[in-house]
């Protein structure tokens, strides 16, 4: 890979560390899906494709290199959020520990769910990738305080599209995003609500799956890549989010690093979104 002093690459730049971060990374490689698949070896795979990508955000004049990342390794174990931190999953079960390691009552959480799915499967099979949203309704998250963006038909089962509208998830599917755009979705639910903290689940099958061959669970009809990278910026810069996971991507089916490199650039644009808060 060349190197240019004047082009400081994103990979080197988290590897290396600061001792003033404002965002920290932790891979939770948790492959527990309903897809067998190795969701366990996203974390690393993202890390790589970092390398191809500079810290310059031309469209909010920001430099990331004027601020610091750390990088908090890997562990199935979250580490206590000290700073807006990302977590690199790893299925979707990810999300269903995020949240409860915010370590606050559910009642003051507010969740944020980029998805082509509900995740509002059944529990008798315990958790797993297709049921964290369900498992934190049991456990006391109030369905009001859920917003689903990038839903999409024929993704979901009609019985789990009943379960959200009797909870009071606010829905909005792809098209809708397609037609109003990230921000009209977030601005329609999020400052109604009174809670104290957002957590975000950027599930990457929400992309259409001419972007995401390395998601399973992506259907043609989705999210395009810029309307992801809107979306992370978006909740980046939101002052009460605490956490983004990003989660649902197997390196095994992708191809030419094309889901990789989606992840990577959702996760650069959230730690934009971070920096601009100040």
């Amino acid at each position: 890979m060349h190197h240019d002093p004047y082009w400081p690459r994103a990979g080197a730049w988290l590897a290396k560390g600061s001792v003033s971060p404002i965002v920290a990374v932790q891979g939770v490689p948790l492959n527990n899906s309903i897809t067998p698949g190795r969701s366990d070896e996203a974390p690393t795979a993202i890390r790589g494709a970092l390398n191809y990508f500079g810290l310059g955000d031309v469209q909010h004049f920001t430099a990331l290199d004027q601020v610091g990342v750390i990088d908090q390794g890997d562990s199935l174990q979250i580490a206590p959020y000290q700073r807006p931190t990302i977590l690199l999953g790893g299925d979707n079960g990810v999300t269903y520990h995020g949240v409860h390691a915010l370590g606050i009552p559910l009642g003051r959480v507010g969740l944020i769910t980029l998805d082509a799915h509900f995740d509002l499967r059944h529990l008798e099979n315990g958790l797993n990738n297709g049921n964290p949203i369900r498992a934190l309704l049991k456990d006391g998250l109030p369905g009001p305080n859920i917003l689903q963006i990038g839903i999409q038909s024929f993704a979901n089962s009609s019985d789990y599209a009943m379960v959200a509208a009797d909870a009071g998830i606010h829905v909005i599917t792809a098209r809708e995003v397609h037609e109003a755009g990230v921000q009209a979705a977030l601005d329609g639910v999020v400052p109604n609500w009174d809670i104290d903290t957002i957590y975000v689940d950027l599930d990457i099958d929400a992309l259409d799956r001419a972007y995401c061959p390395g998601a399973p669970g992506a259907r043609p009809g989705g999210l395009t890549p810029w309307q992801v990278q809107d979306f992370a910026f978006a909740v980046g810069s939101m002052e009460k989010v605490q956490t983004m996971d990003i989660v649902e991507f197997d390196p095994h089916r992708d191809i030419n690093m094309v889901t990789a490199m989606a992840c990577a650039s959702a996760m650069l644009h959230f730690i934009s979104g971070v920096m601009s808060r100040s």
